[in-house]
């Protein structure tokens, strides 16, 4: 059986069973229903399940649907972590990493060129044969959000 559930979980499983006919409402029920409800909890709680992203499949299915569940930017086409809202490099440096001489997208690049900025550096990387820059990470401007407040850099004069 799964791992013991809260006093809470517990209520609102006999809630549920409390609407089954009497001669469904059996422990060996009882017990399916409750190491499946555990599953669902453990699921939708597990944080590296959450940071892991989407698969290849996902996106897929995303794109064949017309993106319901997720902007197409919100992860990596090519390793399904999630992306960071907004981020962009010069387009001679992301044409020199991502694209071939013709204008192709290298192999191992999706051809939407949807990539996470690991993904981005990693392909810089490879560009120019194990040598490595070191990225500055520099704002442009805020897209929405709360009003900035305190010290922050950007209300600096």
């Amino acid at each position: 059986m799964a791992e013991p559930m809260s006093p809470e979980r517990l209520a609102e499983i006999d809630q549920l069973m409390a609407i089954l006919p009497g001669d469904v409402y059996d422990a060996a029920i009882v017990d399916a229903v409750r190491d499946l409800l555990a599953e669902v909890d453990r699921l939708r709680s597990d944080p590296v399940r959450q940071a892991e992203g989407v698969t290849p499949e996902d996106i897929a299915a995303q794109r064949a649907k017309g993106w319901p569940d997720f902007h197409p930017e919100d992860f990596c086409h090519r390793c399904g972590r999630p992306n960071i809202q907004s981020w962009f490099v010069a387009s001679p440096l992301w044409n020199a990493a991502i694209r071939n001489e013709d204008g192709t997208v290298r192999d191992g690049y999706p051809p939407s060129e949807i990539i996470c900025p690991q993904c981005f550096t990693q392909a810089d990387e490879a560009m120019l044969g194990g040598g490595y820059r070191t990225w500055e990470l520099v704002p442009e401007r805020v897209h929405g959000g709360a009003a900035l407040s305190g010290e922050h850099p950007e209300q600096q004069t």
